[in-house]
């Protein structure tokens, strides 16, 4: 795993606020990408506080979560998002992968941004994810909140997924 690059061209807010330096102004996300599990992901942070990790939806693109994204950090929450494997800006898996292996993908995120527990917020069908990553780190997840998901098929033990590929 690598360090985190920013990209100077990402499109994060265009507010003028002026800020300590190497501090966004409030409400601004900071745009990085990471190289998590054999991807590159484009993940974004905004405000402070305690944690809330979005998986937003299959082709969602952090954009969408934008104005929720701007409420929610009024209220003491940071919010860390990110373009799954293969959506937006960034890169698709090597090999197709199941549902545990793109929760494990989701784990090392964690990882990379330095969080050893969040709130996970599951969209869609990233809530059946966000299910996994819950029964596979349930360490990790301090509370988990589901919205217009359903639940998953029943869960695969990591001992006997057969994702194609390195791991």
């Amino acid at each position: 795993m690598s360090e985190p690059s920013p990209d100077p061209t990402a499109a994060a807010d265009r507010s003028t606020a002026a800020a300590a330096p190497g501090v966004p102004p409030l409400g601004q996300a900071v745009i990085r990408y990471l190289d998590v599990d054999g991807v590159r992901l484009r993940t974004s942070t905004r405000g402070t506080g305690r944690p809330l990790l979005i998986i937003s939806g299959l082709g969602a693109r952090l954009e969408l979560a934008e104005p929720f994204e701007r409420e929610i950090i009024a209220h003491g929450i940071q919010v860390i998002g990110f373009d799954a494997p293969g959506v937006g800006e960034s890169t698709d898996y090597r090999w197709p992968r199941r549902i545990p292996g793109i929760a494990r993908t989701v784990e090392r995120l964690l990882d990379a941004v330095g969080h050893q527990q969040v709130d996970v917020l599951g969209v869609s069908l990233d809530g059946v994810i966000a299910q996994q990553v819950a029964h596979q780190a349930p360490r990790r997840v301090r509370r988990l909140v589901l919205a217009a998901t359903g639940h998953p098929p029943a869960p695969i033990n990591d001992e006997n997924e057969q994702d194609r590929g390195p791991r």
